[in-house]
This record gives C-alpha cells, sequence and structure tokens, in this order.
C-alpha cells in the first residue's frame, strides 16, 4: 500500500523501454506532496513537499530523470527525480487539471477547462494552444504527434500537435462524458505498428470501448471491444504485457493488453 495519509489524487508509471514492467511509482496527493515509490520490489524511497495546495496531476519524463505535477496553488512544478527533491516552481495564474509529457518527451501539454496548452519541454515556452469548445476531462498522447482529448461533449478527439488542428475524431464515442483514454501500442512482439492504432475509453457510466482508430478515415468506427464495469469510472490507464504471455490477472484487450479502471467508492 501508499505510504501515505492523504487522498491520492494522481499516479503516474515508469516503464523503461528494456523492461516488461514499471521501475518507479510517482503518487501525488491533496496535501500537496510528491512520493517516489521502486515498483518492483514495493518500496517507498521519498516524500517532498512540492505544492502548497491538492496536486491535481503529476507526469514522468520518458528519461526517467524528470517529473512535472501541477497543483491547485495555480502553479506548475518540476522534480529532480535523481536527487528527489523539487527544483523548479512557477506560478501559472490558472489553475491546471492535467500535466504530461508527449510520447518522445520533446513536449508535454497542460489542460486548464477546455484549453489545452504545449509547451517546448527545453524551455516551456509555448508552441501553440487548442480550443475545445468543452470541457477537457482526459488527455493521452500517440505517436507522431498526436494528442488524444475526450471529455464532456463524448467524444475523442485526435490533435495534430504540430498544426494544432483536429486530425480525426470519434463522435458520440459514449452516451456520457469521457473520463479516461489510453492508447495502447507498447508492445514488443514486432508488431508495433498495429499496436499505435489501438485506443481504449473509458466513460463516467462505466462503459470501457477499444477502438481501432483507422476505421475513422473510412466509415463511422465500431467499438472493437467493450465492457461494462457497471460502477461510476473516473479514470483509465493501460498496459501492455512484453514478456508474459498469459496474465493472471485483469481482463486483457488484444495482444496481450491490460485495462483498468478507477471508481468512485
Amino acid at each position: 500500500s501508499l505510504h501515505q495519509s492523504a487522498t491520492i489524487t494522481s499516479l503516474s508509471f515508469l516503464t523503461p523501454p528494456s523492461l516488461s514492467f514499471p521501475r518507479n511509482l510517482i503518487a501525488a496527493a491533496d496535501d500537496g506532496t510528491v512520493s517516489i515509490y521502486d515498483a518492483d520490489p514495493f518500496v517507498h524511497l521519498k516524500t517532498m513537499k512540492v505544492h502548497r495546495k491538492a496536486v491535481n496531476s503529476v507526469c514522468i519524463h520518458p528519461s526517467g530523470r524528470l517529473a512535472l505535477s501541477v497543483g491547485r496553488d495555480e502553479c506548475m512544478a518540476m522534480i529532480n527525480l535523481v536527487r528527489g527533491r523539487r527544483s523548479f516552481y512557477c506560478r501559472l495564474g490558472k489553475e491546471a487539471s492535467l500535466v504530461n509529457y508527449s510520447d518522445t518527451g520533446e513536449k508535454f501539454y497542460m489542460v486548464m477547462d477546455d484549453k489545452i496548452s504545449v509547451h517546448e519541454s527545453e524551455d516551456a515556452k509555448i508552441v501553440l494552444e487548442l480550443d475545445n469548445k468543452k470541457k477537457v476531462l482526459c488527455a493521452t498522447p500517440g505517436t507522431h504527434g498526436i494528442l488524444f482529448t475526450g471529455g464532456e461533449e463524448r467524444n475523442i478527439k485526435a490533435w495534430d500537435i504540430t498544426s494544432g488542428k483536429v486530425a480525426y475524431s470519434i463522435e458520440d464515442a459514449h452516451s456520457t462524458r469521457v473520463k479516461g483514454i489510453v492508447v495502447l501500442y507498447k508492445n514488443n512482439d514486432g508488431d508495433a505498428e498495429d499496436n499505435q492504432h489501438i485506443v481504449a475509453s473509458a466513460s463516467s457510466d462505466g462503459i470501457i470501448r477499444v477502438w481501432d482508430v483507422r476505421m475513422t478515415m473510412k466509415e463511422k468506427p465500431i467499438p472493437l471491444a467493450e465492457a461494462n464495469t457497471k460502477s461510476r469510472l473516473t479514470c483509465l490507464t493501460g498496459s501492455s504485457i512484453k514478456s508474459v504471455k498469459r496474465p493472471l490477472v485483469g481482463n486483457t484487450a488484444s495482444n496481450g493488453q491490460l485495462l483498468d479502471a478507477g471508481e468512485e467508492s
């Protein structure tokens, strides 16, 4: 279990390409702290006070050396994971609900209500701002400069973060708000080019759907798979099993991919 007395608000795993399991876990909490854990074996390494108020979101750079967090104090922080301390802290002027890196780590993005800002990782310079019109509740990077978003409008949008335009979308992907999106492409079995097109989404009414986004180019896409969890879902995460052929727990999508969703108690 996590060694934190406060409510956990955000979790982020670091899984190096050479491993089939996460190496570290970063956990953020509503008391403004961020904790670092060894994932295998599960050992608490350090807890740091990063924000003055609750942490909304935390993410790890693909290198595993840095992490970003945003909080209710309307600030963004950078954490040096090698030294285990906060190395940068700045005021945003508005509360950000989400922060994450692109798949390469060269850029990062922040979500503020219906706006998504894309920044250069090197100097935090803003590259462009995406206007979604309605509140964004989840966002996750794909490959080749694509950013997937979902929210109150019940669609899944794929943004081109170079042009700032919507590359394609799945209209009416769910009948209620989209609360989680995950791209299932990090496989090590030789078919990564196919796997990068598989996207799973979760909605607040408990439905999880798996999509092949290539179908958006031809016709109205139909889910490859669907499950009703009969719970009020709050988030979704996924992982591809690289070295284990038959997972011991969890429901699988195709190619040995695991899906897990968070729910309200």
